[in-house]
């Protein structure tokens, strides 16, 4: 008797443990937010007046009526004439559970199993939890070329 109780008990506890752990080494969005840096044939690649941030831009949202998040990659650029950055941004939505991409994309969005991203056949890494506030990626290139009174030849990609 005191062999089967110990068994029931030690089977007890290995299912608490499993359930008390599941959750353990999941993804979130969350996870993936923040500054990352080119990765150029597997070489981390640090370009001068470039930085890259991942961001949520809305958690809770639906993409084809599928609970998804907006997630926003941006590239941050400084221009020396008006000594201001501005940003070239491109927006996803992903599934809420697994952060994997919706087929129905202009643009494609990655995420590989060492948390790298890839966007448009392009690998950046996560450096750091750094970012940027979100409403500040409102000011693109766009405005940029308004601000400097210079016509801009529209490039479709």
């Amino acid at each position: 008797m005191k062999r089967v109780t110990k068994l029931i008990f030690i089977i007890m506890s290995l299912i608490a443990t499993a359930i008390v752990f599941s959750g353990c080494g999941s993804i979130t969005a969350e996870d993936l937010t923040g500054e990352y840096i080119l990765v150029d044939h597997g070489k981390e690649t640090k370009e001068d007046g470039k930085k890259y941030y991942l961001m949520i831009k809305e958690k809770d949202t639906f993409f084809e009526n599928k609970p998804a998040i907006e997630i926003r990659f941006t590239k941050q650029r400084y221009n020396k004439d008006l000594d201001r950055y501005y940003y070239t941004n491109s927006d996803f939505y992903v599934d809420a559970k697994t952060l994997k991409e919706f087929d129905r994309q202009f643009r494609q969005f990655t995420l590989n199993d060492d948390k790298t991203i890839v966007i448009d056949d392009i690998q950046y890494k996560k450096i750091s939890n750094n970012n940027v506030n979100l409403n500040d990626t409102n000011y693109t290139d766009n405005d940029i070329y308004k601000e400097l009174d210079v016509p801009r030849e529209v490039i479709y990609y």
